[in-house]
């Protein structure tokens, strides 16, 4: 059980943690909200270690390095995920075309506008969320929530590419009690940091994941491992950008004032 652990934190950080790998993959699917919260929290130390290193209160230099904390964390997996799968944005070929600019190791024109504007959307969510002292709540649910959708994309669509790939391991093998395992922990996490807010907004990324991964499933036939990293960026900045737009008119909801 804990060899699952082992490979989601492996799997979705830098950290080398002592340990076997999972025998099956997929085991670690489970784990991946847990360590998305772990994510939160360190991003948020961190936070707090440079809002007490800096003289005075610079909501945007913290910001920054948040965002540059989180790419080194996680080796920036997601990004590059992201980045392939934006350049199929501007690509007019049907499925095998699209699946090979995927695979494509060049930064196109779309993938490189998607980069800038994740990036460029987080630092002005986080900047904004310093500013109401709001950071630490939104944090854990950003990751938690979107560490738990490659798990949903895994468990509910069948990997593209037939010659298979990075991300195969983890979709062949995902089932129900994965899917469902990892939703009940983010439930329990996103509520304990944030309430109902932190309900609702986990219910979002739910909808926002299955219809996106439907999308793509008509346009590639199924998910890969860009799309699962892809996820993950694109549900992460649009919590950050929600907790950042609600700014404090909800915030007696999540015990904030």
């Amino acid at each position: 059980m804990l060899s699952g652990l082992v490979t989601a934190i492996r799997t979705l950080t830098l950290l080398p943690v002592p340990g076997k790998e999972a025998k099956e993959i997929s085991s670690s699917l489970f784990w991946f909200p847990i360590v998305g919260c772990w994510l939160g929290m360190m991003l948020y130390g961190l936070s707090f270690l440079l809002d007490k290193i800096f003289p005075d209160f610079w909501p945007e230099g913290v910001a920054i390095f948040i965002v540059i904390g989180s790419i080194i964390f996680t080796r920036g997996i997601h990004l590059d995920g992201l980045v392939d799968w934006g350049d199929t944005l501007g690509c007019m070929g049907g499925r095998k075309k699209l699946l090979e600019v995927m695979k494509d190791s060049r930064i196109g024109a779309f993938g490189g506008m998607m980069l800038i504007g994740v990036i460029m959307l987080k630092w002005v969510a986080l900047t904004r969320l310093l500013t109401l002292n709001n950071t630490g709540r939104w944090l854990v649910v950003a990751y938690v929530v979107s560490r738990t959708t490659p798990v949903e994309l895994a468990a509910c669509f069948p990997y593209a590419r037939s010659e298979g790939g990075i991300g195969a391991p983890f979709v062949n093998n995902a089932n129900i009690f994965h899917r469902w395992g990892a939703w009940i922990v983010s439930l329990i996490l996103v509520f304990i940091f944030a309430g109902w807010v932190g309900v609702v907004t986990l219910v979002g990324g739910w909808v926002f994941t299955h219809a996106w991964g439907s999308w793509n499933y008509r346009r590639l036939g199924g998910v890969t491992g860009d799309l699962l990293g892809a996820s993950v960026e694109l549900t992460e900045t649009t919590i950050l950008f929600w907790g950042a737009w609600l700014g404090k008119s909800l915030a007696s909801y999540i015990g904030s004032g």
